[in-house]
């Protein structure tokens, strides 16, 4: 066994350890120490489930699939067609061919085979009449059909038909649209399209091309995101500005509202249970249910490689579950479990959570516990040891580490809680992970 000093925190648990009262969410990451690619990814378009629940994730450093338990990543190292070419990647989307569709920031678009394992790219040159290459790819939206919304930041939005494999650029019909100036796009429930420029709001229809209506902007706001509230209106913001701006697409008005949370925008979200949440700047998680305007904060922080690191989310979605998946800016992925039955716990005192391959661990005191059937069923270690659990670890084959407070010890045990070795005399560890091939990597003070 070897123990190093690697910093890796697998649950982050929001606000303290965990707060029933406001039944915080739990956070549990997905990062380079999990097999992930890179923590780093600046685009809004990171993330993509496929129909048979595989979670793709994007870096600027390769691609990277999420089974639940384990990563499969495509660095861009091997080369050949079994590998990606290009490790900074900026959007990802999927067609009903089961094919993942890649953006990248200078070569264009990328399209994986997902049966074969395959990845080709795009050539968009032997398209189009006047022979256009893609270059920044910074959004891509799959329409109901499984055609390709793309958006290219200094070439303009095209649309590729997947069916009868043919590409063409959508007419922006207005004369302030300029094609070197797409941020971001965003497909609208009536299938509309909106484009965030560097010159204001378009929005149109992608389907027959018409006139396109424009709410302007000065050039020196970068938006950067927006989301399509539950009233229809849309909510827009930007990379440098902390007030946020509001479109109603009837009306067609267009205002400045100002962010109750008072810090920049990072990423918002509304999750099928009619709850609205935003991540903010300092590592603000906001939880708003839009139905009775109740509102719960959350400060989201980590610890990586010994710096402690906000968590500026860049995109969620939400799987069939009702949990939430992310990818930030620079800690890495994430799940952010908000359904668990915790309610009878509420005058409880506990320490530290993990789940497991389905199962939940709760440690309390000096014992450690299963969560079964609204009841925690203690696990008994045999052991001679009495001190509170100051931490623990449970990997996949259900062996458990244990760190104590006191003079500090480190035990292992089996699932029977069979006590493995001898105990380890050592500082107290703040975080301990098995990493599933004989290391274990720890932080300590």
């Amino acid at each position: 066994m070897k123990v190093s000093p690697i910093i890796i925190l697998l649950f982050l648990i929001i606000g303290s350890t965990l707060c029933l009262d406001a039944q915080a969410p739990l956070f549990k990451y997905i990062r380079e120490s999990q097999g992930l690619s890179s923590n780093r990814q600046w685009s809004t378009d990171a993330l993509y489930m496929d129909r048979h629940g595989f979670l793709w994730i994007i870096t600027n450093s390769g691609l990277n699939r999420y089974d639940g338990q384990s990563i499969k990543s495509y660095l861009g190292k091997n080369g050949g067609e079994h590998d990606i070419q290009n490790q900074n990647l900026t959007a990802i989307c999927g067609d009903n061919m089961d094919n993942i569709w890649i953006g990248t920031e200078e070569e264009g678009l990328i399209k994986f085979n997902t049966k074969l394992e395959t990845f080709s790219p795009f050539q968009s040159e032997n398209y189009l009449k006047d022979s256009i290459t893609f270059d920044q790819i910074n959004a891509l939206s799959s329409t109901q059909s499984g055609d390709l919304i793309i958006c290219d930041a200094f070439q303009g939005i095209f649309k590729y038909y997947t069916e009868n494999d043919s590409l063409v650029r959508l007419n922006i019909n207005h004369p302030e649209y300029s094609v070197i100036s797409n941020n971001n796009q965003l497909l609208l429930k009536n299938n509309k399209l909106l484009i965030l420029s560097n010159n204001g709001v378009f929005i149109g229809d992608h389907f027959n091309q018409s006139t396109w209506d424009h709410y302007p902007l000065s050039s020196s706001i970068f938006l950067s995101d927006a989301y399509e509230r539950y009233d229809g209106n849309i909510e827009i913001f930007a990379q440098n500005k902390i007030d946020h701006f509001l479109i109603n697409p009837i009306k067609k008005t267009f205002e400045i509202i100002k962010n109750p949370i008072g810090k920049q925008t990072c990423n918002c979200f509304i999750k099928s249970d009619s709850t609205k949440w935003v991540s903010s700047e300092l590592g603000i998680i906001t939880c708003t249910d839009l139905n009775t305007l109740e509102r719960n904060d959350y400060s989201a922080f980590t610890d990586i490689d010994g710096i402690k690191q906000n968590v500026c989310i860049r995109e969620m979605i939400e799987d069939i579950n009702g949990n939430i998946f992310y990818m930030s800016q620079t800690t890495g992925a994430g799940k952010i479990i908000t359904s668990y039955p915790f309610e009878f716990l509420e005058n409880t005192s506990l320490g530290i959570i993990r789940i497991v391959n389905n199962e939940i661990y709760v440690s309390q005191g000096n014992q450690l516990f299963k969560y079964r059937e609204n009841e925690l069923v203690p696990i008994q270690l045999k052991t001679n040891l009495t001190e509170p659990i100051f931490n623990f670890e449970v990997n996949q084959k259900g062996n458990i580490w244990i760190s104590r407070q006191g003079p500090g010890s480190l035990s292992f045990f089996d699932p029977n809680g069979n006590q493995i070795g001898e105990n380890y005399t050592v500082d107290w560890f703040t975080e301990i992970n098995d990493t599933g091939n004989d290391q274990l990597l720890v932080s300590y003070n």
